[in-house]
């Protein structure tokens, strides 16, 4: 216990000094992946693809549940996909429109 006086009011504080407990530190190690951003787009755009073929009326929320990507994720690579015309978009975006492959 240690004893302070506080010379202004002349009262006398009491205070504990606790032992701080440590922790130990662990080590790890952290994985990285040798596979390319191209690939993974590759794999992705395939995904996209053969999801589109199962259901022309897949919806992007849908193909993200199984390209296991966002949304955005999925309006990107649509977005590539018909730029360089490997797929159309037939009918409305919200009711009774389908994708279409292109081969």
């Amino acid at each position: 216990m240690v004893n302070r006086t506080n010379k202004t009011t002349e009262t006398v504080i009491a205070t504990t000094e606790t032992p701080v407990a440590t922790t130990e530190t662990s080590s790890y190690t952290t994985e990285t992946t040798t596979e390319s951003p191209s690939k993974t787009t590759e794999t992705t755009t395939e995904t996209i693809i053969g999801s589109i073929r199962n259901n022309p009326k897949i919806t992007t929320k849908e193909i993200a549940a199984v390209c296991g990507i966002t949304e955005d994720g999925v309006a990107y690579h649509i977005k590539k996909l018909k730029q360089i015309g490997k797929l159309i978009r037939i009918g409305g975006s919200r009711n009774g429109g389908e994708w279409k492959v292109v081969e």
